[in-house]
């Protein structure tokens, strides 16, 4: 079967293949977009705040309630920062209006950027609507510190609401790997706001779910050599980036990071977030679903991650040769865990969190200072005493 990458929790506001229902000055075009057949285009001409909206009838009242879109503009010298509001999404339920500080000229690198921002937090300015699941008017504000030349500068393509992707399937009988999922979301068909790669880096400010958790479709999953960095996104907030492994007890799935030699790892990934002081952590959960059972990791390094859950043991489950630095605390229940590191945990407790049924061998803890190498589990239930 092919690979099958598909929009979880997903709501199309506006694809873009029209410029009539919006304000300001406007046009289509069809020379360049990131969906479907074209974008539209915007000529912002004032210093200070630009709006241009349209009326909607939607409902932005779940949490979180992440609104994405494509977004380029020639004007990055009069483009204001991130924290002074250079790109704003705001809503109105036609009592009350709300604005969202999205991005600016402080992240934005220039070409396509994937925006996005959690509207069912606090808004920066204006007033929250009250009826949030009753929507009337959709609107993006462009702030800018000075007039930008008098002509089209601001393109914006498939605006939504968006959690993350769903990944499954195989690449011809083989495995496929982030390349894929990065083919699928570049297609113009899909084009979701999600994902980018820049110099062989994947850029990710959504959740990825590896396994067909609802069907009975397999998955092969592995990555070798990959980098991917989670975004420092301060709207996207803290539990909002989640790395899933399903599996529906019909189909296998199979998540591999890196490769074995013999008895060595090699060819490991790197999975990181952009910077270890933002909110925006990412975690990984092969537990949850008891039906995975074949999970392994071999020479990766995790950065700055939350809480990562290993995979029960079973006969394809391991993690060799890893290393977890400045991440939350490791959960391995019973999986094979050997030869790792766990090194400057952000996590009050410990690095990781022992349990009666471990399976770990020739691991090594350095510089936990915020919380110990190990925490052990209570005594009630469990085959340890305390003095």
């Amino acid at each position: 079967m092919a690979v099958t990458v598909s929009a979880d929790g997903y709501n199309l506001i506006d694809a873009m293949d029209d410029d009539s229902p919006w304000s300001g000055v406007t046009s289509d075009v069809t020379d360049f977009y990131k969906e479907g057949s074209q974008c539209v285009g915007f000529t912002m001409t004032s210093s200070g705040n630009n709006d241009v909206s349209r009326s909607v009838t939607e409902d932005l009242s779940s949490t979180p309630c992440i609104v994405r879109f494509w977004f380029m503009t020639t004007s990055l010298n009069e483009l204001n920062t991130d924290a002074n509001g250079g790109i704003q999404v705001y809503l109105s339920d036609g009592t009350n209006t709300g604005y969202w500080y999205a991005a600016g000229s402080t992240t934005y690198p220039g070409g396509w950027y994937a925006v996005c921002v959690d509207v069912s937090q606090a808004v920066d300015a204006g007033t929250k609507p009250t009826s949030m699941n009753a929507i009337t008017t959709f609107g993006i504000r462009i702030n800018l510190t000075s007039a930008p030349k008098k002509t089209e500068n601001v393109w914006i393509d498939h605006i939504c609401v968006m959690d993350g992707l769903i990944a499954y399937g195989d690449d011809g009988g083989g495995y496929f790997d982030f390349s894929n999922i990065q083919s699928a979301v570049d297609n113009t068909s899909n084009g979701w706001p999600v994902m980018s790669e820049s110099y062989g880096i994947y850029f990710l400010s959504c959740s990825l779910t590896f396994g067909d958790a609802s069907g009975t479709n397999g998955c092969k999953f592995q990555a070798k050599s990959q980098r991917v960095v989670f975004e420092d996104r301060p709207s996207i907030g803290s539990n909002n980036y989640v790395i899933e492994i399903v599996d529906n007890g019909t189909g296998t799935t199979e998540f591999i990071l890196g490769d074995k030699s013999g008895t060595a790892a090699i060819q490991g990934c790197l999975l990181s977030v952009e910077d270890s002081s933002q909110t925006a952590k990412f975690t990984l959960d092969a537990n949850t679903d008891t039906d995975v059972d074949n999970f392994k990791m071999y020479a990766s390094t995790f950065y700055g991650a939350g809480t990562i859950k290993f995979a029960n043991d079973a006969t394809n489950v391991e993690v060799l040769g890893c290393s977890f630095e400045a991440c939350a605390q490791v959960e391995p229940d019973d999986c094979d865990t050997e030869a790792c590191f766990f090194i400057n945990t952000s996590d009050a407790d410990a690095a990781l969190l022992w349990n009666e049924s471990i399976s770990i061998t020739d691991c090594g803890f350095f510089a936990n200072t915020t919380g110990a190498g190990i925490e052990m589990p209570s005594a009630v239930g469990s085959p340890y005493d305390y003095d």
